[in-house]
């Protein structure tokens, strides 16, 4: 105790010393400090507190009193006024304390939390006026004052940010595009204000890019080159994400790309390797991967078709599209091909085509004709008479047959009867040769020319 009261006495004669004279106060600091006393600065600052502008600060004020002891006033000042803007009072002794607020500081919006530890000065939906130093200062009942120093900076979030595509130098919302498969695409997102400045970022589908963001005018500036984008990038989610604080989510802007391309292939479904002549088949052509819809047109070699085409549906998600012929072949399309080709009218190059071989098999068309040398009308015994028999058929005919008034002709070389390929040749013939001659194919279609005479 005497050596507290000692240490007290030192004290007073240094502070009355340091009135008189203050070329010895550095030599008085020491002697202070050789005695063990640690003096606290007034007006250090004690703590630095950030919060969003628009959101509730907490400015903390240590008033813990010693057992025994308790706050009797808290007065709380902004920079170097001495009018307090809050005052909190329990000098009554009895209650909860009395709350008086400088309306013309807070307008209502701050409320003293002194059960807590450290007690609280809560100011609501703070703005960048709120900025600076605050002095809570803590009376009590025994115990000698207390001073705290407190920093509040306002962090002023930034605008939102807005994307821009270089290409037409125009701010873009939703949708970035439609682009061709195959392009190279530039954005920039610029950000407006924010106190720190922001750090604005680039990602696609939550996945964060490489990007290098710069301070120009005001404002940062960040660019991205996408490049040679590819049907995987359809709908790709990109993002322009800005922010100065860990205490707020950032605020973000996001495009969606759109891409425009031509069907991957074409498929021709509803034929068969061997058609029947006459007979109607429901033919379609299925176009794949194509963005928007494709243009589908038939063609039967270079024969336009697309009067047939009966039904064009895309499939929801308008990845397919189909086209849908009602086709009817005849014996002269064999050999052709049957063609079928998707692309977009508004995209050169995007056209791509397939083609089906036609096979067409038919009723086989017969007729029969008298050699080139004779003369039907003037035919005469002992001469050598042959026909030609013509048949156009698909498959081509297995053999050709002959008959005479319905009965079997064969060959007999010793009569000068001779079947040769399609032909028969009869040699020298005589009146009995005048009859109704039939030439068939595979016995099943036969042509009777008139009786010769």
């Amino acid at each position: 105790m005497a050596l507290k009261m000692r240490q007290v006495i030192l004290i007073c004669m240094v502070c009355i010393i340091n009135v008189c004279d203050s070329s010895v106060n550095l030599s008085n600091q020491g002697l202070i400090n050789q005695l063990g006393i640690k003096i606290p600065k007034q007006d250090e600052i004690d703590t630095e507190v950030s919060f969003v502008e628009g959101t509730t600060s907490e400015l903390p004020c240590n008033v813990t009193a010693e057992e025994g002891d308790f706050v009797k006033l808290v007065l709380w000042f902004k920079g170097e006024g001495n009018k307090p803007i809050y005052t909190y009072d329990k000098r009554s002794g009895s209650g909860e304390g009395r709350h008086y607020s400088n309306d013309t500081v807070f307008k209502g919006r701050a409320y003293y939390r002194g059960e807590e530890n450290p007690s609280k000065l809560v100011i609501e939906n703070i703005n960048r006026d709120d900025r600076g130093e605050y002095r809570c200062r803590a009376d009590f009942h025994i115990a000698p004052t207390r001073k705290s120093v407190i920093v509040l900076d306002i962090i002023e979030p930034p605008e939102k940010p807005y994307i821009i595509d270089e290409a037409v130098n125009k701010v873009i919302t939703n949708k970035l595009g439609p682009y061709r498969e195959g392009d190279d695409i530039e954005i920039r997102c610029e950000v407006l204000g924010g106190n720190p400045t922001p750090d604005v970022t680039w990602w696609k589908d939550h996945v964060l890019l490489k990007s290098n963001p710069q301070f120009l005018n005001h404002k940062v500036i960040n660019r991205l080159v996408i490049k040679k984008v590819s049907r995987s990038d359809l709908h790709a989610l990109y993002t322009c994400q800005a922010s100065n604080n860990n205490q707020t989510a950032p605020i973000s802007t996001s495009i969606k790309l759109d891409l425009t391309y031509g069907p991957e292939y074409v498929t021709i479904e509803g034929l068969k390797p061997t058609l029947s002549a006459g007979v109607q088949y429901r033919v379609s052509c299925i176009a794949q991967g194509s963005r928007p819809a494709p243009t589908i047109h038939w063609f039967r070699g270079d024969t336009n078709l697309d009067s047939m085409v009966y039904n064009n549906t895309t499939s929801p998600d308008g990845s397919v599209t189909t086209s849908t012929i009602l086709y009817t072949p005849l014996p002269d399309h064999t050999g052709q091909m049957l063609r079928c080709k998707a692309g977009l009218d508004t995209l050169p190059g995007s056209t791509v085509e397939t083609a089906w071989s036609l096979k067409v098999h038919y009723t086989p068309r017969l007729s029969i004709n008298y050699g080139r040398s004779l003369d039907p009308n003037n035919i005469k015994e002992n001469e050598d008479v042959y026909f030609e028999c013509h048949v156009e058929a698909s498959p081509p005919p297995f053999k050709i047959f002959w008959r005479k008034n319905g009965e079997m002709i064969r060959q007999d070389l010793e009569k000068g009867i001779i079947i040769s390929n399609q032909t028969l040749v009869m040699q020298k013939v005589d009146r009995e040769a005048s009859a109704a001659y039939t030439c068939q194919e595979n016995i099943l279609n036969k042509i009777i020319l008139p009786s010769l005479l």
